[in-house]
């Protein structure tokens, strides 16, 4: 499965269609996002046979600012479960399996984001199955931060191209989050210190940020054994 995210920046300029065009006949995705459309529903509806879609969910912006579009084939069984001006979530159906997908556009105002964090924590929560999110979370710094993932023209923002596959290589030392750390004392600090860190030095990029949470939400973990461990040590002391 291919996915396809871009902030547009406006649907109206022809650079913006040609561009789009361009990446979509190179990686063709099956499902197309796009945030900052900037334009209703009809003008969005044009292109859908255009790029070939089955289907069109679509929000409207508000006055000439924000919009969004997510463009897609009938292959997958999607169910749409919420949208609004900051997301659309989606159930899907993959390889027989169950996934669910989030499209983020998150606020440009930073006082804000917190809005769009706080629902999809709630989804975390409340989800066992694969979940995949992919947008423009509007949550760099600065422009350093913006991956050459693909070019960039018509937007100041680079589209992303993702691919999801059912059978995922296993690495040694592979770093997997746990929700259920959520609320255990240090995992904030060590989140904060990884960030930190990476804001010291010059030019790192957001991919590089993360990685050093990662190390450091890995160094807590190994100083601080699983709850799960620690809860059968002591049953089996119960039981002696």
């Amino acid at each position: 499965m291919r996915v396809l995210s871009w902030n547009c920046r406006g649907m109206g300029s022809k650079w913006t269609i040609s561009y789009l065009r361009q990446i979509w006949y190179k990686h063709n995705p099956d499902f197309l996002f796009l945030s900052e459309t900037k334009q209703d529903y009809n003008f969005v509806q044009g292109f859908k046979a255009h790029f070939g879609y089955d289907k069109l969910t679509a929000v409207e912006p508000n006055g000439m600012s924000g919009g969004l579009a997510l463009l897609l084939n009938i292959d997958y069984q999607v169910k749409i479960l919420f949208s609004s001006n900051r997301m659309i979530d989606v159930e899907a159906v993959f390889l027989g399996q169950k996934v669910f997908m989030t499209f983020v556009y998150g606020y440009p105002v930073q006082k804000l984001r917190d809005q769009v964090w706080e629902r999809l924590t709630r989804y975390g929560l409340q989800r066992s199955e694969p979940w995949f999110i992919i947008g423009d979370l509007n949550e760099i710094t600065g422009n350093h931060e913006k991956q050459e993932y693909l070019g960039m023209e018509g937007s100041d923002h680079r589209p992303v191209v993702a691919f999801l596959e059912q059978k995922i290589t296993k690495r040694k030392g592979q770093f997997r989050f746990d929700k259920r750390w959520i609320g255990q004392e240090g995992l904030l600090d060590s989140i904060d210190k990884g960030w930190g860190l990476a804001s010291e030095e010059n030019n790192l990029d957001f991919v590089a940020k993360i990685s050093n949470c990662r190390h450091e939400i890995a160094r807590w973990r190994k100083d601080n054994p699983p709850y799960g461990k620690d809860k059968i040590s002591e049953l089996q002391k119960a039981l002696e």
